[in-house]
């Protein structure tokens, strides 16, 4: 039979794990758990909550009618890890990895995004701490030389593709920055055709420079802003496309 101490200790502790102690407190007392996304999809709901709707719409989107990023989707749903039982000793994991002569501790880096000043201020620098902080590779466009991490330097349009000697300085000029490596992107030399922002109205600049400027709820448009122009046919390209041939003298000048 329970003593009288007993019994209130016991409502003390039930006092103590009820939600009905928590319902005064205002919201932002109790706090965001850092725990309560379980998977990574679970954070795109999160960002969307949190997010200017046109950030929001930049980062989730894809091409044209996104069919490609629907069918990405659906081909990574169709990878399956199958568990090898009884074969292994896995009380000690090891996942590192080494790409190109580079020792990672997971086959797991950041590829290369544009736009992250839209998602969170000063979001390169601040992507680049994260993948320090894991130790892992990042690629960038540039704006981390702050950070001391690998790092691969990112070519994303072919008019960066010139003479052997300017292929030369570059190479250098990436090396001496602390770049371990140059990643060639060569499937977007236009600007892609993005129509969830096209019906947005959104400036491209705004996600490489502050976010979206707003006064109020009402997008705050500035004289010198570019709207993104993509429906139009675009403009012939200032060099050729390149090849297997320009990435080879690209190699023999870095």
């Amino acid at each position: 039979m329970l003593t009288r101490r007993e019994a209130v200790r016991g409502f003390a502790r039930f006092l103590a794990a009820s939600p009905l102690l928590r319902a005064d407190r205002k919201h932002s007392e109790l706090g965001e758990p850092v725990t309560a996304p379980v998977n990574v999809f679970d954070f795109a709901k999160l960002a969307k909550a949190k997010l200017d709707p046109l950030a929001w719409d930049y980062m989730d989107e894809g091409a044209e009618d996104e069919v490609a990023l629907r069918d990405n989707r659906a081909g990574f749903e169709r990878l399956i890890i199958r568990p090898h039982v009884l074969r292994h000793d896995v009380s000690k994991i090891d996942v590192s990895t080494t790409l190109f002569g580079q020792r990672l501790e997971h086959p797991i880096f950041f590829c290369p995004t544009g736009g992250k000043n839209c998602i969170f201020p000063n979001g390169e620098v601040e992507t680049a701490y994260g993948a320090a902080s894991a130790k892992t590779l990042m690629i960038t466009r540039g704006g981390i030389s702050e950070v001391r991490l690998p790092n691969w330097w990112q070519f994303t349009t072919g008019a960066e593709f010139g003479a052997p000697a300017q292929m030369k300085t570059f190479a250098q000029k990436m090396r001496d920055q602390g770049c371990s490596g140059i990643s060639v992107t060569v499937d977007i030399y236009q600007v892609s055709h993005r129509e969830r922002s096209i019906h947005n109205g959104l400036v491209r600049s705004w996600c490489e420079l502050k976010g979206v400027p707003r006064n109020g709820t009402e997008l705050a448009y500035q004289p010198d802003d570019v709207l993104w122009t993509t429906g139009d046919y675009p403009r012939p390209l200032r060099m050729p496309t390149p090849t297997w041939d320009t990435l080879q003298r690209l190699r023999a000048a870095a």
